[in-house]
């Protein structure tokens, strides 16, 4: 009996104990089990509407090649954005201006655009547009002797760039983009080396998550200038935002899976190409259907695509670059692929 009274006293004293210790383990439990079942419908959900503008006159091709591929990291995961226009005041959009050697006025304002309010300037030589999230600079350039080496020509894009208010300064060159240009019979015309280029072409990235912005527009970049061989610039095209805010989080496809889905069809054609000489668009064919029987792509990547309508959020997508050929032309081919898994 002396044994049952201690062992009956011995339970009451760590029984209390006890139940504290399995009740902190079932607590800890739920929490967990909610976060696990919380973030597992963030990832699940259906994500927002996208919409990729290709060439609906546009072919599939025949058939595409996928050997020359090299094997990408992808993240399992990814977010989605919003991007912010920058709320232009009248006085905004003339501080911009004088940054560019506006003084005047503008001489129209247009409202209700697909950008929303537009300002327009025109003085002597030069032609500014601003709306809510784009900025086109033209200027007729002079013609003066020729000093200036690519380095330095690059130096002062980057210089031009950085005194112009609201202008990303966060931005990446893209050297394989870099353009060598002269003034032709029928405008602007491709060359092939810099020491017979009038005008050289300069390309910049913005990145989210370390992944370069692309638009509808194939090969365009967030920010171009160009500039005379004697450092003037003379062109200067970008996008305007205030910011790029974060939303939801989506699985990713893999690399693996997108090749497939693309295989299958599923891509949007965004653009083929037939190509100069020098590797260049032709610009009187852009935008032409091609028949293209074999497609060999040598690069399928993730960027984020910025869309037309920015009612919709920016979302990765994957970019397919490859070639193909049209007789004896050379032509290069754009293909997009929403990069969001759908819930299973």
């Amino acid at each position: 009996m002396a044994t049952l009274t201690n062992t009956a006293q011995l339970l009451k004293k760590i029984g209390t104990p006890i139940s504290i210790f399995l009740l902190i383990i079932i607590l800890f439990g739920a929490i967990y089990w909610r976060y696990k079942i919380k973030n597992n419908q963030t990832n699940e959900k259906p994500a927002p509407n996208l919409t990729i503008q290709e060439n609906i006159d546009q072919k599939q091709p025949g058939r595409i090649d996928f050997s020359n591929l090299e094997k990408q990291q992808i993240p399992k995961e990814l977010p989605d954005f919003e991007a912010q226009n920058l709320s232009l005041s009248d006085q905004t959009a003339q501080e911009i201006a004088a940054a560019f050697g506006v003084t005047n006025q503008t001489f129209l304002v247009e409202e209700n655009t697909l950008d929303g309010r537009q300002y327009n300037w025109q003085q002597n030589n030069i032609d500014l547009s601003l709306s809510q999230s784009r900025m086109l600079f033209k200027k007729n350039g002079t013609s003066q002797p020729v000093s200036i080496s690519q380095a330095e020509l690059e130096e002062r894009a980057v210089g031009y760039i950085a005194k112009i208010p609201y202008l990303e300064k966060d931005l990446s060159i893209i050297n394989q983009k870099t353009k060598y240009l002269k003034e032709g019979s029928w405008g602007i015309e491709s060359v092939n080396s810099f020491e017979a280029a009038q005008i050289i072409e300069f390309s910049f990235d913005k990145k989210l998550q370390n992944l370069p912005i692309v638009t509808n527009s194939a090969g365009v970049s967030y920010l171009t200038v160009r500039l005379n061989r004697n450092g003037e610039v003379i062109y200067l095209s970008s996008r305007l935002f205030s910011s790029f805010d974060q939303k939801s989080v989506y699985r990713i496809k893999s690399q693996k899976e997108a090749q497939q889905e693309i295989k299958n069809g599923l891509g949007k054609i965004v653009s083929t190409k037939l190509l100069d000489e020098n590797g260049q668009a032709l610009e009187l064919f852009r935008n032409k259907p091609v028949n293209v029987n074999l497609a060999v792509l040598t690069n399928l990547s993730l960027a984020y695509l910025l869309p037309d309508n920015l009612g919709e959020f920016i979302q990765p997508i994957y970019v397919g670059i490859g070639h193909f050929q049209e007789g004896k032309d050379n032509g290069e081919i754009t293909i997009y692929l929403p990069a969001f898994k759908s819930p299973n």
